[in-house]
């Protein structure tokens, strides 16, 4: 009696291990093709944003011709006004979704990108590229002017650096009961001022 216990108790011992190891390897049992890591660069921080990669499906469990959408998302909110740009690239595959830019104002927040790429028979390495190019000034046409009520005239500011890609300005006036300004740059006089 004890030993036929001891027999039972050997085989739901062996069936147990042999459960728990067709749970742990699925992907290896199943999988069409062989899986290869694929992993997440670091996290990068750029005037207070900080870029991280997510995989959909998980990179890490995907089997080879799988096609996989990487997501940078962002968080934090930008320091500086700025253009920020992003780009995930490998030198084992093409990863299709270019340079993606987006221009922030001071506070605010980049949004998700995303990119696509096929996974490849190898390993896998992902390089990230985030950077920002802050706006550093703007000029004026005019230091100052002279408007007759009831008249308008335009100003024209220039962004430093002019190459920028951030063309976010936004006009505003100190004293709106002497002057007006719309968000094109138009000023018009409303009452003499000093």
């Amino acid at each position: 009696m004890q030993s036929q216990k001891k027999f039972s108790q050997k085989v739901l011992s062996l069936f147990l291990a042999l459960m728990l190891m067709l749970t742990v390897m699925p992907i290896a049992a199943f999988a069409d093709g062989e899986t290869y890591p694929c992993n997440a660069p670091n996290p990068i921080t750029q005037n207070g944003v900080i870029a991280s990669v997510t995989f959909s499906p998980n990179a890490q469990a995907a089997t080879t011709g799988v096609t996989v959408t990487a997501t940078v998302n962002f968080s934090g909110t930008a320091q500086v006004a700025a253009t920020f740009s992003v780009n995930l690239t490998s030198p084992q595959m093409s990863v299709s979704g270019g340079t993606q830019t987006q221009d922030v104002a001071i506070g605010g927040t980049v949004s998700a990108k995303q990119f696509t790429f096929v996974l490849p028979e190898r390993n896998v390495d992902l390089t990230l590229a985030f950077s920002s190019t802050p706006l550093t000034g703007v000029t004026l046409n005019k230091s100052s002017t002279s408007i007759v009520r009831g008249r308008s005239e335009t100003l024209k500011a220039t962004l430093i650096p002019v190459d920028t890609q951030n063309k976010i300005i936004t006009w505003t006036t100190s004293d709106s009961s002497v002057a007006t300004v719309n968000e094109n740059g138009v000023v018009t006089a409303v009452y003499e001022g000093g």
